[in-house]
């Protein structure tokens, strides 16, 4: 995520709600978020984990959509997206479950040594 895709929040109509899940929540994007959510307090927005996923999805109320590229590129060359079937709790229970598995991993390495 970048100050790019923050800005495009900024798009949004007040008192949409916006979460966004990642797996880097560096220290970098926990203070511009922070930054954000001070100077925008009517529209604040959250940052989750999630482990195991490439691609982008927006979700908007109960649709999903699936983009091919990152959001900052959108407009820049052709951009494909499109409308799915599956539902974020779908997407977020593969996420903990992918993550589970990995801390399953860690932990057979761990007593292995």
């Amino acid at each position: 995520m970048s100050e790019k895709t923050l800005a495009m929040m900024l798009k949004r109509e007040k008192g949409v709600s916006v979460t966004i899940y990642t797996y880097d929540k560096s220290k970098v994007l926990e203070l511009d978020l922070a930054t954000y959510n001070e100077q925008y307090p009517d529209s604040p927005m959250q940052v989750l984990p999630s482990y195991g996923m490439h691609d982008r999805f927006l979700f908007i109320d109960d649709t999903a959509y699936h983009f091919g590229a990152s959001l900052k590129d959108l407009g820049k060359n052709t951009f494909f997206f499109t409308q799915e079937d599956f539902t974020l709790d779908e997407v977020l229970k593969e996420s903990q479950k992918i993550q589970a598995e990995k801390e399953s991993l860690a932990l057979q390495d761990d007593n292995a040594d």
